[in-house]
């Protein structure tokens, strides 16, 4: 059997961004987990060397990261079809949603089970050094799975972190949940936006404003979403704004994704969740980046590095917990100076190379449902 490659319909700006955002999440944990007193999560750590969380430190911010991707979904799911007025391929991409994301969490399930049944994982004798709540707790899993079950952690990855949002075996898989429900929705309301775009400008944008509203009221993690979804709506197919006004878009949008405080941000007396001021500057990248072509030599890296975001994002709590955690016990056995920041490149350049075969796993996958999606096609044409 011959497999489709299918083509390529990705903006590769944001593919790299999508990287990008992937490592500052690596950063973010790992500051979290061995370096805490930085972080100002923490109650039981002075204040007054904290970083996280400052406006501008965008580098460091993983929650911000996490909203770039929601609102990076939201966009890319949306754009294609809402450019050629193509309904037929919402209904491809619902079709491949589910086994497109289980595939990968699946496999990162069976992964953190095998880790546990051969005591691979060493988070707990590090965080009796870095005293972090975050790593003690196996990355904030709630709860730390204490069974081990391969069967549990089958069907984690199949099924329950979608729609239960379970991700005990690998907290990152938390995001899979409201990616899995908001990308249905997405669906949804873009074959809303076909439906209407000749014969109302606004009614689009006002169906858009007001399920965000309606979201909004049960969680902040959902309008991003929507929001990605305007900007696939109103942004033309080429950008309209010059050179220098796309450099101060994107600079000030990367100076909003450095913010995190779980108070929000007050602005005129009104506290707005920091998912909102996130979500803002992550807009702003996308349209200071939608359209640029990139030179062959960029392209490539940020090919790369988009291929390499979900893999990464998806193991990396694993490898920082095992083998992350074991360098950093050697190292601080050895009196080693700095081996927290030695310990972290080792730790994010191991996770790079661990998930090259990931690739090569989820492309094949990916390819597979390419080819099953083109056979119902097929036979749907005939008929």
């Amino acid at each position: 059997m011959s497999l489709p490659q299918e083509k390529s319909q990705r903006i590769e700006t944001l593919e790299g961004l999508r990287g990008l955002a992937a490592i500052v999440v690596f950063f973010f944990h790992w500051i979290l987990g061995f370096l805490p007193q930085l972080s100002g999560i923490f109650p039981n750590f002075p204040k007054e060397n904290v970083i996280v969380g400052k406006l501008g430190l965008f580098f460091l911010n993983g929650a911000g990261a996490v909203v770039f991707f929601f609102v990076l979904s939201g966009f890319v799911l949306s754009r294609r079809s809402i450019l050629n007025n193509n309904s037929e391929q919402i209904g491809k991409n619902f079709l491949k949603r589910w086994p497109r994301l289980a595939f990968p969490t699946t496999v990162a399930a069976i992964c953190s089970w095998i880790l546990f049944r051969f005591n691979l994982y060493n988070y707990h004798d590090a965080a009796l050094i870095t005293k972090s709540p975050w790593l003690a707790s196996f990355a904030s899993a709630s709860p730390v799975p204490v069974d081990h079950s391969i069967w549990d952690a089958l069907t984690q990855g199949l099924f329950y972190t979608f729609y239960r949002g379970d991700s005990y075996y690998d907290s990152s898989m938390w995001t899979m949940h409201y990616e899995f429900l908001a990308s249905l929705l997405i669906f949804g309301t873009t074959l809303l936006i076909i439906s209407y775009k000749n014969s109302s400008k606004l009614f689009p944008i006002l169906s858009i404003l007001i399920i965000s509203i309606i979201l909004f009221m049960y969680s902040p993690w959902y309008p991003p979403f929507l929001f990605g979804l305007l900007l696939a709506y109103v942004l033309p197919e080429k950008s309209k704004i010059n050179k220098i006004g796309n450099i101060f878009i994107f600079v000030f949008g990367l100076y909003l994704l450095g913010f995190y405080s779980e108070k929000g941000m007050i602005i005129f007396g009104t506290a707005f969740a920091y998912q909102y001021v996130d979500m803002v500057g992550s807009m702003l990248l996308i349209i200071s980046c939608y359209d640029i072509v990139l030179t062959p030599k960029f392209s490539k890296c940020a090919k790369m590095l988009g291929e390499i975001s979900f893999p990464f994002y998806l193991l990396h709590v694993l490898v920082i917990c095992s083998f992350g955690s074991w360098f950093y016990i050697t190292l601080k056995g050895y009196d080693i100076p700095h081996a927290s920041f030695i310990s972290c490149l080792v730790t994010l350049f191991s996770t790079i190379l661990i998930s090259v075969p990931f690739i090569v796993l989820n492309n094949r996958w990916v390819n597979l449902l390419n080819y099953w999606i083109s056979l119902i096609d097929k036979k749907n044409n005939q008929y």
